[in-house]
């Protein structure tokens, strides 16, 4: 099917072609990617987390000169852009290219794979910092780029999945949702960067003091995901009223609109000890799944955004589940500048899981 121009391109068709998650639905060269690189827009047919099918968009890109014949994929996910359509990396000029990554991908002879994640750019709401939505995503991308003529990857590609920030949290998510959702990609690691985790705990921290522009996200994210939550419990309708402020916000607008208030103040409480919104926020926090997946999380000890023990908690919690986790935290590097700091021991590490090399570092305490 002919992908149409324009914000067309989002718009999915009714009814949905294909007949399963990763089907492509229709391609377009992208104009917006990196120099020298060969790019694509996509959007693909995922499922929602109730099951329902729903397209999702993503981009494709690799340099044909490094990445050969059934080149592995790099499967990413980005971190926090915003919420509203307008704010999908797909969408923002060459946004997606800017994370780092596609210099990995490139180096390493990767195809690079990257979604926007549910309900960015395309029609719904999206839910926000919830990996098992997200992960859906980063998984059916690598299926949907398999797809598109000339793309240099096969059905035996191996598979490395990769995140910064909100999707480092996704990436983690996707990894431990491969074996049961997508059991025929070949996954080999997975590297979270700055990944938050322990969402309850998250919640609980905003939801005193001073309002973050994180807080009404992450509680946007949650009715996106289950649209039965009682939502009362978390907000009330002045607190209300900014979530749905910020739920077609981007960038750093989030956070301008909440500056200077206060959580308790504007509406906000913790829902935790509610049965259904505990249930739902530690089911979308990695650690709590048992995976076979190595995983690899980097996090820098000056990280103002994401604070480093929430990474540890992410570790604790995948260690006491049997999983194989090395944790390395950069000196002085930010929730920025890790990216360099660890930009060649990431590239090591994919090495060795590609290659084989056994068994994968642990520093599980």
């Amino acid at each position: 099917m002919e992908a149409p121009a324009g914000d067309a391109f989002y718009v999915p068709p009714s009814p949905l072609p294909g007949s399963k998650p990763g089907d492509l639905i229709w391609f377009a060269p992208a104009t917006n990617g990196p120099a020298g690189m060969t790019s694509y827009r996509m959007l693909y047919r995922s499922e929602s987390v109730a099951g329902d099918p729903i397209g999702v968009s993503g981009v494709v890109v690799f340099a044909p000169t490094l990445a050969g014949p059934g080149a592995p994929i790099l499967s990413y996910g980005h971190g926090t852009t915003g919420l509203g359509d307008q704010c999908a990396p797909s969408r923002l000029g060459g946004s997606f290219a800017d994370s780092g990554y596609v210099a990995v991908a490139q180096q390493a002879g990767l195809v690079y794979v990257a979604s926007d994640y549910e309900g960015l750019g395309t029609p719904g709401d999206h839910p926000y910092l919830m990996g098992l939505s997200e992960g859906r995503g980063i998984l059916d991308a690598a299926r949907a780029a398999n797809q598109i003529p000339g793309v240099p990857i096969d059905d035996a590609s191996k598979v490395i999945i990769a995140g910064h920030s909100q999707g480092g949290e996704a990436a983690l998510s996707a990894a431990e949702l491969a074996g049961s959702y997508a059991p025929e990609l070949d996954v080999r690691g997975v590297v979270g960067v700055a990944p938050p985790g322990e969402l309850a705990l998250v919640v609980k921290t905003l939801s005193t003091g001073p309002l973050n522009g994180f807080l009404p996200m992450v509680l946007s994210g949650a009715r996106a995901l289950d649209p039965q939550l009682d939502m009362s419990l978390a907000a009330n309708a002045n607190a209300l009223a900014i979530i749905d402020d910020v739920s077609s916000m981007c960038g750093d607008a989030p956070f301008q609109r909440v500056a200077g208030l206060d959580a308790a103040a504007s509406g906000f409480t913790d829902p935790g000890a509610d049965p259904a919104w505990s249930a739902l926020l530690v089911a979308n926090s990695p650690g709590h799944v048992a995976s076979s997946v190595p995983v690899l999380i980097i996090h820098g000890d000056a990280d103002s955004t994401v604070p480093v023990g929430l990474s540890g908690l992410v570790q604790q919690a995948g260690c006491s589940q049997g999983q194989t986790i090395q944790r390395n935290i950069y000196p002085g590097a930010n929730h920025g500048s890790v990216l360099t700091a660890s930009h060649d021991d990431v590239i090591a590490w994919i090495g060795q899981r590609l290659a084989g090399t056994s068994p994968a570092p642990s520093n599980c305490p």
